[in-house]
């Protein structure tokens, strides 16, 4: 069975597990709510995935008929009008706090920075959207990931709808760490995974709240009741997510650095970049900076999102301009993974465009050791790490150092005019970069000196020139 998304409140009384408006009714419906053996959310980004969110709204009213009543899903789309005539059955689940049309809905003025900012929020790569989040309780932090397509995703929701009629009970889905560490997972439940898994890249994602809690946090931000009282709880759940958002940021600062925490500081600060420039303040601002338009959807969303939020950010009281660092030195990384970095990739012999953004699953070693002028004690360099067919790119640094030592060695993509120039300055953002995701308050003068370093790789034409690169590798032209 399928909802849409489009109930602000409904996630909110799932996330709270209570009746928020104590009455015997709305408990019986939540309870009711509750009884689906699986529940998966299917999230994409309308703006990028345009035939997939097409796809979904003609075929949602089909896909609820053909999951069956134990496997409920909810996918980002507007609710089909074909979908409500004749469906009693649903309004158990769409009236749950709704008998009147009043409960909260949402609505987003940028549907790319609101997919970008549930991604950031559940820890998903976005170039990994569109993907199915499965999960046997709403209120759980961890859940199953599988990616999907327009043509797969018919077959992938059958496949979990059938599985789920043939249970009596909820699947194991996650190890017993209080009780049984030998417990494992089901087997149906691990074969049914494979069956939808298209792309042999499946993973694991655990968060620091349950899935509920962060869609209706999120959500809040752009919730417009009709009433005062829906009016209250989003207001109040917008200052307790940033807020929350906020204290982990400040914890994951004051952990040791590494490569994994960094990841996770970074994420946690385009998480508050997204809500910040959802607020309806700012949802009409502008910054006025544009990169090139063959860049990356992900890189222009994230640069949207900085235009919403930088022309306003003295006035939230952020002393810390750590967030507009982390957005510039994103958008970076993003452009040089995938024209530089697959530049290296593809004249270590992995070939284009085959594996392009993808890992080559072979025996060889892909590596490039610096050399030791470019930086003390070096290490090799791995650039076709990942699992299965996904790829990870090496940090941002160590991608840095092979660069410069290829420049010693004048063998570099005769499409950059300014080598020594662009060397420069992906110094001066990656340390900049480096700084935001630590512990440090980084001041204004150091984010004008981040945001002088990108404007000049900006200005100079250096993005089209790495567009420009990675069309010949990702084409093959």
């Amino acid at each position: 069975m399928g909802l849409p998304i489009t109930k602000y409140t409904l996630l909110k009384a799932v996330a709270k597990d209570e009746d928020i408006f104590y009455s015997s009714y709305h408990t019986n419906k939540l309870n009711k709510f509750r009884s689906f053996k699986l529940y998966g959310i299917i999230l994409h980004d309308p703006t990028t995935h345009c035939d997939f969110h097409l796809e979904l709204g003609i075929q949602f009213d089909f896909l609820d008929h053909l999951t069956g009543q134990h496997f409920l899903f909810f996918g980002l789309t507007d609710t089909p009008q074909e979908w409500v005539r004749g469906r009693e059955y649903h309004r158990e689940y769409l009236d749950v706090f709704d008998q009147k049309n009043t409960g909260a809905d949402y609505r987003s003025d940028d549907a790319g920075i609101t997919a970008f900012t549930i991604a950031k929020a559940l820890n998903i790569d976005y170039d990994d959207l569109p993907v199915i989040l499965l999960t046997d309780d709403l209120r759980k932090k961890d859940f199953d990931i599988v990616r999907t397509f327009t043509h797969t995703l018919k077959d992938q929701l059958t496949q979990i709808g059938y599985y789920c009629s043939r249970l009596e009970r909820p699947p194991l889905m996650h190890k017993s760490f209080e009780h049984n560490a030998q417990l494992g997972r089901d087997q149906a439940y691990i074969d049914m995974l494979k069956k939808i898994d298209v792309c042999k890249d499946r993973f694991q994602n655990q968060i620091a709240f349950g899935l509920a809690n962060v869609f209706s946090g999120i959500l809040s931000i752009f919730a417009q009741g009709k009433y005062f009282l829906q009016d209250k709880f989003a207001k109040e759940d917008q200052r307790s997510f940033v807020e929350r958002v906020r204290s982990q940021i400040t914890a994951a600062k004051d952990k040791p650095d590494d490569l994994k925490n960094i990841e996770i500081i970074e994420n946690l600060l385009l998480l508050l970049m997204g809500m910040l420039a959802s607020l309806k303040d700012n949802r009409n601002n502008d910054y006025g900076l544009s990169i090139d338009e063959n860049c990356e959807k992900e890189s222009q969303t994230i640069i949207r999102t900085f235009n919403k939020v930088a022309p306003t950010y003295g006035g939230f009281r952020l002393l810390d301009y750590s967030p507009l660092i982390i957005c510039l030195g994103k958008v970076f990384e993003k452009e040089v993974n995938l024209s530089i970095v697959h530049w290296i990739r593809n004249d270590l012999g992995i070939e284009m465009p085959e594996f392009f953004n993808k890992r080559k699953v072979a025996d060889e070693s892909y590596t490039l050791t610096p050399l030791e002028i470019v930086v003390q004690t070096p290490q090799p360099v791995d650039f076709n790490q990942g699992w299965g067919a996904k790829w990870r790119p090496p940090s941002i640094g160590a991608s840095e150092y092979v660069f410069k030592s290829l420049l010693e060695k004048m063998k570099i993509p005769e499409e950059l005019t300014k080598p020594q120039d662009f060397a420069q300055k992906w110094e001066e953002l990656r340390l900049a970069r480096n700084r935001a995701a630590h512990a440090e308050i980084i001041n204004h003068d150091a984010y004008i000196a981040a945001y002088n370093a990108f404007s000049f790789i900006n200005d100079e034409k250096m993005f089209q020139q790495m567009n420009s690169i990675k069309a010949k590798l990702k084409f093959d032209r």
